[in-house]
């Protein structure tokens, strides 16, 4: 559908669907440029991410159990999306294969619709940790089945792409009666195109639903967590209590100690409220106050901000790193599906667009979800610290023998 007016608007005369389709994907190129950058750095970045933890990352926190499989996820889709769009880029009119782009697009589909799902899952699984206080967790086979589940229902969901895509012959007066070949939705009844406009509809539904339903799961989570490291306080003052030394003996700690960050990632398994505590017994910091001395000492509300806030972002960095890496893929994903149900009705918004620039943004627009997949790796690197640590020693393994070379 992105070519079918791009092609009327033209009046110059081509004699052969070659010379057409040349014409065409030239105007293409900028995308595929792109497209082929963000493919490379989806692909190098989930790669590292998944041999990074499964051969450098020996002890499989419950925290990270499902990253690696995310990473797969997002790999398959960055390759099947990006194929896709590089073919439709190149084969604008020439896509003659049926079997090819209904394989291309039941395969982007899937894969895009289980990296929504497992997004899905890893909140179910964040709010048991953190809300149920560790108790009824998900068991490694309950995990595994998960998996397994997603997987099979996600390509159910994807099925009816091998039904309605397809590929569409035209032929126009304006190009010498040439036969075009466009890979996109074929609808040859009105039974057909009802069926599709459900599907579409459904999609949305879906989509909808997982943005709704993730988002409630983290309020709820988020909820959770300001209440777990929010001492009690008073209007202006916080009073002494066996939560605001602990908090204050943090603060204190932080300060002159540069390695806080490892020390509480070394502790952090567990419910939230044993944290703080696990954290002094390892490192031997002494917060017993005698009781007259409790009552003598209160903290002020910026002094226990900073100490919340910095067992937030160590402690609960996987909450946040999820988080953004949800709101990354909303975002991609939205325009995308708005566009695409509005081609469903044949309104041609790429072809109805004449600047060039106006039809490049539009263009990337239309598939801006394959930037989640590029950005995603670098949101692992960021929040997770014993990551980012085994990423820099294997660099320094590979410096090594290089620099022996030299």
């Amino acid at each position: 559908m992105e070519m079918e007016n791009l092609n009327e608007t033209s009046d110059e005369r081509f004699h052969s669907l070659e010379e057409l389709n040349s014409s065409i994907a030239a105007k293409y190129q900028a995308n595929t440029v792109l497209v082929s950058i963000l493919m490379s750095i989806g692909v190098l970045g989930n790669s590292i991410v998944i041999l990074t933890y499964h051969f450098r990352m020996k002890n499989r926190r419950d925290d990270r159990y499902f990253i690696p499989c995310l990473a797969v996820m997002n790999l398959l889709a960055c390759i099947s999306a990006s194929v896709m769009f590089l073919a439709l880029n190149s084969l604008p009119v020439m896509f003659t294969s049926t079997s090819v782009c209904k394989g291309l697009n039941f395969f982007t589909r899937a894969t895009c619709v289980e990296s929504l799902t497992m997004l899905l899952i890893i909140s179910m699984q964040r709010y048991k940790k953190i809300c149920t206080k560790g108790r009824n967790r998900f068991s490694l086979l309950w995990k595994r089945l998960a998996i397994v589940f997603s997987i099979i229902f996600c390509a159910i969901i994807s099925f009816p792409t091998l039904v309605f895509y397809g590929v569409k012959v035209v032929k126009r007066s304006s190009h010498n009666n040439i036969t075009e070949f466009h890979c996109e939705m074929v609808a040859t009844n009105s039974h057909e195109q009802y069926g599709m406009y459900t599907y579409l509809a459904f999609v949305a539904i879906f989509f909808l639903g997982v943005v709704l339903s993730i988002t409630v799961i983290y309020i709820l989570i988020g909820k959770r967590i300001h209440k777990n490291i929010q001492p009690p306080q008073t209007k202006s003052m916080i009073a002494t209590s066996y939560d605001s030394l602990h908090y204050n003996s943090l603060l204190k700690h932080s300060k002159s100690d540069s390695q806080l960050p490892g020390k509480l990632h070394a502790v952090t398994d567990g419910s939230a409220d044993n944290i703080l505590q696990r954290f002094y017994e390892t490192n031997g910091v002494n917060v017993k106050r005698s009781q007259s001395e409790t009552g003598k000492r209160k903290y002020n509300v910026s002094e226990v901000k900073k100490a919340r806030s910095g067992l937030g972002i160590f402690v609960f960095r996987y909450y946040y790193m999820f988080v953004s890496i949800s709101l990354v893929t909303f975002i991609s994903f939205i325009p995308p599906i708005i566009i695409m149900i509005i081609e469903s009705i044949d309104a041609y918004v790429i072809g109805d667009i004449t600047s060039d620039f106006g039809f490049h943004v539009v263009l990337l627009l239309r598939r801006s979800y394959i930037l989640s997949y590029s950005i995603n790796p670098f949101m692992f690197g960021l929040f997770d610290t014993t990551f980012r640590k085994a990423l820099i020693d294997v660099f320094h393994q590979l410096r090594l023998p290089l620099c022996a070379r030299n």
